[in-house]
């Protein structure tokens, strides 16, 4: 007989973003983990997480979109991994409780396009 254990509530994990090598991909192995210094150490909070990080990455870096914490550009050229620039607080619009960004996009030109659920389109050059 099988019994399963299910928690009163669900363990609550830190929000993260791993890089993970697959040159073998039955076996990928764990790389680096970025995580927001100001996260680091604390129960996340709901929508704080990495969403999305730009699904074609042509570099050293790799801008993700991070919900409520703006977007964040994380630097992998030599792990362990770390920010390489952000922009988090472009103006929460009125009505809004805060930034809520979603998706993240970077051309050929390396212009990043930002979605945001309240603000919409961002679009950003790295300086």
């Amino acid at each position: 007989m099988c019994s399963l254990w299910i928690p009163s509530s669900p363990p609550k994990l830190p929000a993260a973003l791993w890089m993970v090598n697959i040159t073998d991909e039955t076996r990928p192995i764990p790389v680096s983990c970025f995580q927001l210094p100001e996260l680091v150490g604390i129960e996340t909070p709901l929508m704080t997480a990495c969403h999305q990080p730009v699904e074609t990455i042509t570099g050293n870096e790799v801008p993700a979109a991070w919900f409520a914490n703006g977007l964040r550009v994380i630097d992998i050229a030599n792990p362990p991994v770390d920010e390489a620039g952000r922009m988090v607080d472009a103006g929460v619009p009125a009505g809004a409780e805060r930034v809520c960004s979603n998706d993240v996009y970077v051309d050929h030109r390396g212009l990043i396009y930002l979605i945001d659920r309240n603000r919409g389109l961002s679009i950003l050059e790295r300086v």
